[in-house]
């Protein structure tokens, strides 16, 4: 127990236990690391290296990550030895993850044995669901577009004609225009107070994919090669029709030739005789007949006279 000493009380202050020693390096690269050596206040008969961690990794191109990717990384054959996921991708390719790993650790995307990494998108695109908002989007009985733009015609042709139109006829021209706007765009929609999702900007926004780069090398090759009618049923997705194309209607001009040759063939006529000679324009028969007010056969040869002075 503390004893007094001039009438006050001793205190005496100490740490019973286990202390904790923080030791951090001074170089504030991916590099940094400390070592420590065995000496009197440290257990061991060896020294150790300890690396620092980071969650900022540098990837050779950003494109196609995405914040949500789950990242997994395989020591040996079975479960991942860890996984972690994407916060932020910037622009000068560096991604930061959710957790924090060794500098020294590198992710190998590449390898087929281990260790290596892999990568999982989280973004889920489910095409059933994009297919049927889009049909109930077409099913709305505002889209009758028949009937809306001869009822919109019917309502603008006043404000066309007149020079002085009434309020009232102006506001209802712009309320029926209004009423295809809220269906086409969200701010639109928000603006009038209408369903945000049901609008066909965000139907088309929900529906996401990453480039795929096979494709983009295949768009660019049929636009170097001039297959411009293969490039369209391509990106019309009517794929029985682009792989059963011939090299010939792999464009509009040779799909025209085709066809104008194939009406030459079965629907012009034909002669039965020397067909090789036919495009030379063969002379069947000639039959003189003259026009006697262009025929100066029976005009007198001789030198015109002289005219009298």
């Amino acid at each position: 127990m503390p004893a007094a000493e001039n009438g006050a009380a001793l205190i005496i202050y100490g740490d019973i236990g286990r202390a904790d020693l923080s030791i951090r390096s001074r170089d504030r690269t991916v590099m940094s690391s400390v070592t420590l050596a065995p000496g009197p206040w440290i257990s061991g008969s060896s020294s150790e290296t300890v690396f620092g961690k980071t969650n900022y990794f540098t990837v050779m191109s950003t494109k196609g990550i995405a914040v949500g990717d789950i990242w997994e990384y395989y020591e040996k054959p079975g479960s991942p030895s860890a996984v972690t996921s994407v916060v932020d991708v910037r622009e000068d390719g560096v991604v930061v993850l959710r957790d924090y790993f060794p500098n020294n650790m590198v992710w190998d995307f590449s390898a087929t044995s281990h260790p290596y990494a892999r990568a999982k998108s989280s973004h889920v695109v489910d095409f059933s669901t994009f297919k049927s908002r889009l049909g109930a989007w077409l099913a709305l009985p505002e889209l009758k577009l028949s009937l809306y733009f001869a009822d919109l015609n019917r309502l603008v042709q006043p404000l066309l004609v007149n020079t002085n139109p009434t309020v009232y006829s102006v506001q209802e021209a712009e309320t029926k225009l209004a009423d295809l706007h809220k269906l086409l765009s969200t701010d639109a929609a928000a603006f009038h107070g209408s369903d945000v999702s049901a609008t066909m900007q965000s139907i088309l926004e929900s529906y996401d994919v990453p480039a795929v780069d096979e494709v983009d090398a295949l768009i660019r090759t049929l636009t170097e090669k001039g297959a411009d009618r293969a490039l369209s049923l391509f990106l019309q997705g009517r794929f029985t029709e682009f792989f059963g194309l011939t090299i010939e209607e792999t464009s509009y001009a040779g799909t025209f030739q085709k066809t104008m040759r194939e009406i030459a063939r079965e629907d012009l006529a034909v002669s039965k005789i020397a067909r090789t000679d036919s495009r030379a324009g063969h002379l069947e028969a000639s039959i003189p007949s003259p026009d006697f007010e262009y025929d100066f056969s029976d005009i007198d040869p001789s030198p015109t006279p002289d005219v009298p002075a």
